[in-house]
């Protein structure tokens, strides 16, 4: 998928780079052209940032595509060079066409209501095309666009917009952290989507505007907030959207980290754990856990630190992030407060509860959407949810295999090593390894 980086919504404007060839140009009757010949390069499409407003969607990146025409249109003759473009090609379609002064327009519009690609237009007047410079193209598009956090949306129904009674599918991006939808301006229509917390239903209202996004996430009981605000002629709309209903899953309430990361949290037996491993990049006092990178620095440490798997941020949702056991045990705290990095003998409560033989299976996520097949004997009749987010240890790996998560109790003979809990993708039990205190795993936090 061609895409090219968005931080903000504002004007459209493509930088053709212009490259002189050795070519002539013969003399046409009755038209006169300069001696040389220009080949231009349409190098990107590029949304300008507005510097003084918030960045509320830093990752979003635009998609290109579709078929359209670009015309090059001679002021000194009226001479029109057409050319077909392919517009997820724009940064390597080439152009021939004399020196001159020219208008410029760019068209890879749509007349469809829904699209993953943003259909568009772009001109320019009186541009003198010469040797070795380059051309701004003014950017104009009748289409908005739908974001939706995939946070708490239930990825077994892919969620939808309806407009009238045409039904369009939102796509998931490549990063994995957000659906979304170009949508044509002056229309309303209905964004549905299943969550994943209470298994309900949701359908959001919302009158598409031109060069407006609409960026959705899921709240669980919290109020309401709409805010719009202006970044010169495009508008991000932020708002939430409420969850509310009866869990089917023993979910209790939502508990938020320090980051402001929300976790469902779970009753088993007398126990409350969170049903989603920790994402949090400070300590509950707001002290900064340093994201280390490098493998020598990583396995020197003997204090906190955190890094995602591959070093990628795509796999925090849903994995989580890997943590040392360093981390696990801070005074400093890695839960939020009223929590605590669960302990060895937390584990065997938990797995007494089902039974030794059979807790593997109750504590892991249904299905193969993560897992690696068999996954042997899942239920997720806890409600845990266990993924299999796997580890660093000198290396990545076992992601698909397994989830490894600290315990905050060291190996009294062993003290350079740490216990841990495992589930397998090929056992309906569980495993009881330890580690060295420096390879990354997961960390579940139990309430106090």
């Amino acid at each position: 998928m061609r895409k090219i980086l968005l931080n903000h919504f504002v004007k459209i404007f493509c930088a053709i780079i212009i490259v002189l060839s050795s070519c002539k140009e013969p003399t046409k009757e009755g038209i006169s052209f300069q001696d040389n010949k220009v080949s231009l390069m349409i190098n990107n499409v590029v949304f300008e940032q507005n510097q003084n407003g918030r960045i509320l969607i830093d990752a979003w990146v635009h998609i290109f595509g579709g078929s359209g025409t670009i015309v090059f249109t001679n002021l000194g003759n009226d001479e029109e060079y057409l050319f077909e473009v392919d517009g997820g090609q724009l940064n390597t379609a080439t152009f021939d066409i004399p020196n001159g002064n020219y208008d410029i327009l760019l068209d890879l519009s749509s007349s469809n209501s829904g699209e993953t690609y943003l259909p568009f237009t772009a001109t320019a007047s009186n541009v003198t095309i010469d040797n070795n410079e380059s051309v701004a193209l003014n950017g104009d598009t009748d289409y908005g666009i739908i974001l939706l956090d995939t946070q708490y949306v239930d990825p077994s129904i892919n969620p939808y917009f309806v407009i009238n009674d045409d039904t369009t599918d939102l796509t998931l991006s490549d990063s994995g952290d957000k659906y979304f939808l170009y949508a044509i301006g002056d229309i309303q229509g209905i964004l549905n989507l299943k969550e994943s917390i209470y298994s309900t239903v949701v359908s959001q209202e919302i009158s598409i505007l031109a060069k407006n996004i609409y960026s959705f996430t899921l709240r669980v009981d919290s109020a309401n907030l709409g805010v719009a605000i202006g970044l010169d002629d495009f508008v991000i709309n932020e708002e939430e959207i409420i969850i509310s209903g009866s869990s089917t899953n023993d979910i209790d309430t939502i508990v938020y980290d320090i980051d402001g990361n929300a976790y469902k949290t779970v009753t088993i037996g007398t126990q409350v754990w969170m049903a989603e491993n920790l994402r949090t990049t400070r300590y509950a006092n707001g002290d900064a856990i340093p994201n280390i990178v490098a493998t020598s620095v990583w396995n020197s440490l003997d204090s906190g630190a955190w890094r995602y798997y591959n070093d990628d941020s795509q796999y925090e949702n849903p994995y989580g992030r890997l943590y040392n056991w360093y981390t696990a045990v801070d005074s400093r705290n890695v839960c939020p407060t009223g929590w605590h990095a669960s302990t060895d003998e937390e584990w065997l409560t938990l797995f007494e509860y089902f039974g030794h033989s059979v807790a593997g299976g109750a504590l892991k996520e249904e299905g193969t959407m993560h897992w690696l097949a068999p996954n042997e004997g899942a239920t997720n009749n806890s409600g845990f949810s266990g993924l299999p987010g796997g580890l660093f240890d000198g290396g990545f790996g076992s992601m698909g295999y397994l989830g490894v998560w600290w315990t905050s109790t060291e190996v009294g003979s062993i003290p350079a090593n740490a216990w841990a809990r495992q589930l397998r993708w090929d056992r309906e039990g569980y495993d009881y390894p330890h580690y060295d205190k420096n390879i990354g795993a997961s960390i579940r936090c139990v309430k106090d």
